[in-house]
């Protein structure tokens, strides 16, 4: 029997608070539920956390501070950051070291491996979905893993941020495809954690959300909720 685990992650300005999670909201807000599907003895309680998007791009001592506060005065338990190649210059693989090295004990994180909205596959889904992905990201992909695998402060490798196909459905099979393809590599590489696609919920499907869900290498997925578009519906 497997049980979602739920995790929300919020972009936050001010506290609320509701009667099972402690949450934040602001004027815009934007929440991530990422689902982990595990055993009903593993991650049994809801787990609270934070998107923070650039933090691999801070200095040592900043992310040191970042974390220590959250972990101290927040009950912050999973942190969601970026950790991409080029794509705003986050270069995930070098400096992925200094979050992990900067980490209280009970912080774990997601990792996203690369962004949709502004990264190389928006421009023409299909193409990149289909042999773009090729070119560097599945080596990149390859790199990353091969050097934090098995680190038990990384709870999630996030295949890409809002990945979808601008609305085009011929494009899905290409999609569907490079996921397992991916999931696959990074299940070869990293066995012991979970894979998620990073999908927003919104344009796609939920059949076709469903079919990347059970894509045998996806172990967990999640769904993005803000004020001005509601995914989750």
């Amino acid at each position: 029997v497997y049980k979602r685990q739920v995790m929300t992650f919020l972009e936050v300005k001010a506290f609320a608070f509701f009667p099972f999670i402690k949450t934040l909201i602001v004027p815009f807000p934007f929440f991530v539920f990422t689902f982990v599907f595990t055993p009903s003895s593993v991650w049994a309680q809801t787990n609270f956390g934070f998107n923070i998007h650039s933090l691999a791009k801070e200095s040592p001592e900043n992310i040191k501070c970042i974390l220590d506060y959250l972990a101290s005065n927040c009950q912050t338990t999973i942190i969601r950051l970026w950790g991409y190649q080029n794509t705003f210059g986050i270069d995930g693989l070098n400096n992925l070291q200094k979050v992990l090295d900067a980490a209280p004990a009970n912080i774990k994180f997601i990792i996203a491996l690369e962004d949709f909205p502004f990264g190389p596959a928006e421009a023409n889904p299909a193409s990149w979905f289909t042999a773009g992905y090729k070119a560097s990201y599945r080596d990149y992909v390859k790199a990353i893993i091969s050097k934090y695998k098995n680190n038990n402060k990384i709870l999630v490798w996030e295949i890409m941020n809002e990945p979808h196909c601008k609305g085009n459905s011929s494009c899905f099979p290409a999609l569907l495809s490079f996921m397992d393809d991916i999931s696959s590599l990074i299940k070869k590489l990293d066995p012991s954690t979970h894979i998620s696609p990073g999908l927003m919920g919104g344009h796609l499907g939920w059949n076709q959300y469903g079919q990347i869900s059970r894509l045998p290498a996806i172990s967990a997925n999640s769904c993005h909720y803000n004020a001005n578009s509601n995914n989750l519906s």
